[in-house]
């Protein structure tokens, strides 16, 4: 099974390791995750502008630990559901949705209420709080 992150559920699971961090460890174990280059490139961004030097350095070298366990997406992989996706959600929010819409993605877990309730043709979004629920029930 793939699933995908969006940007504000990884940035708790790793910038405040709690729920989040467990339910992501517990999925990679057994699931593909995915990210995206634009996930990977958002999370970098905000954790330079939110944190001091040391804790700055940790975080982002937690992100590239969690990044090499993942698939990531490049933009060429889901440029064809852009379009799509900017009639459904943000601007900010598309390149997510597009990857979302990837036929061999199953979930797409977000945090960002703007994704609840968007047609993602495959994949079913699921808040945390469901995924942990729906999907480590599976596990």
């Amino acid at each position: 099974m793939k699933i995908l992150i969006d940007s504000s559920t990884l940035y708790s699971a790793i910038a405040f390791p709690k729920t989040e961090n467990e339910m992501v460890k517990l999925l990679l174990e057994k699931h593909t995750l995915v990210i995206t280059r634009y996930i990977e490139e958002e999370l970098k961004r905000n954790f330079k502008e939110s944190f001091s030097e040391g804790r700055k350095k940790d975080i982002l070298f937690e992100l590239d630990m969690f990044s090499s366990k993942c698939e990531i997406k490049e933009l060429e992989d889901y440029q064809e559901y852009l379009d799509l996706a900017k009639e459904k959600i943000s601007k900010k929010d598309a390149p997510i949705l597009a990857c979302a819409m990837l036929p061999d993605i199953d979930y797409l877990i977000a945090s960002d209420k703007e994704f609840w309730g968007v047609d993602c043709e495959k994949a079913k979004v699921l808040s945390s709080k469901m995924a942990r629920k729906i999907l480590l029930s599976k596990l």
